[in-house]
């Protein structure tokens, strides 16, 4: 009977093992489109996923892939909704409680609140790189300037990016750089971010900005030109910086 029933848990193991696997793919495949800035699609991939059974951990990650991706096109009430729903399906002082929660607070500006869960979630696993990236987006004024602290900004940006260098932390360094006036580092990211995504104009735009305000203008002004011409967003940020000039 003992061998039968090592036997049997050991299948039970291989299946979950597999499964796991399978969700693990799948929610990869979702955040690939975030990455890819189409967020609708990365909608309806988490939504589609919600329809089969699932346990409480993947549900709270996928309930917070969805919640970015509303934040990203500016739908903040949906972005709330999923916020709330992704801490209140993850597991008691699982980490990814702690980091949604942070975020549903986040959203609703609660920032205090916000800072606190980040550092439980700090404490259960302090080499996750959103933890970095949210106090980032904290210290950085996104949330007021009450929390305004540019050299833990970049203190943190930086750590984000030696965990795990995708699209938005670089995204988020190169901006925070820029921000702290450390030009040829900020034009050193966004050319880098170029290189792998060349159809994202603005880009080539923050670099342009960069080499701009670092003191090389005709350059800086015929990249972000080149960027204002093809895409909206550019052009609206070109014509803030030089109405007044």
């Amino acid at each position: 009977m003992k061998l039968v029933f090592i036997f049997i848990c050991s299948i039970f193991f291989v299946a979950c093992s597999n499964k796991k696997k399978v969700s693990e793919k799948s929610i990869k495949k979702g955040v690939e489109y975030i990455d890819q800035e189409e967020y609708i699609k990365a909608i309806n991939h988490f939504q589609f996923l919600l329809k089969n059974e699932l346990d409480d951990l993947s549900k709270a990650v996928i309930y917070r892939n969805i919640s970015i991706s509303f934040q990203s096109m500016g739908v903040l009430d949906s972005a709330k909704y999923y916020a709330k729903k992704s801490y209140t399906n993850a597991p008691n002082d699982s980490f990814e409680f702690f980091l949604n929660k942070a975020d549903y607070f986040l959203l609703v500006n609660h920032v205090s609140e916000a800072l606190l869960n980040l550092e439980q979630a700090k404490e259960i696993d302090p080499n996750r790189q959103e933890v970095y990236n949210r106090y980032c987006s904290v210290y950085s004024g996104e949330y007021g300037d009450v929390f305004f602290n540019p050299e833990l900004a970049e203190k943190n940006a930086i750590q984000a990016c030696k965990i795990n260098p995708g699209r938005i932390v670089k995204e988020q360094l190169g901006s925070i750089y820029f921000q702290n006036e450390k030009y040829k580092q900020s034009a050193r990211i966004f050319k880098e971010l170029i290189g792998k995504y060349p159809l994202n104009e603005k880009y080539t735009f923050y670099m342009g900005q960069a080499i701009y305000f670092g003191g090389n203008e005709n350059k800086g002004i015929e990249l972000m030109k080149h960027a204002a011409e093809r895409d909206d967003s550019c052009k609206v940020m070109f014509q803030e910086i030089f109405e007044n000039r």
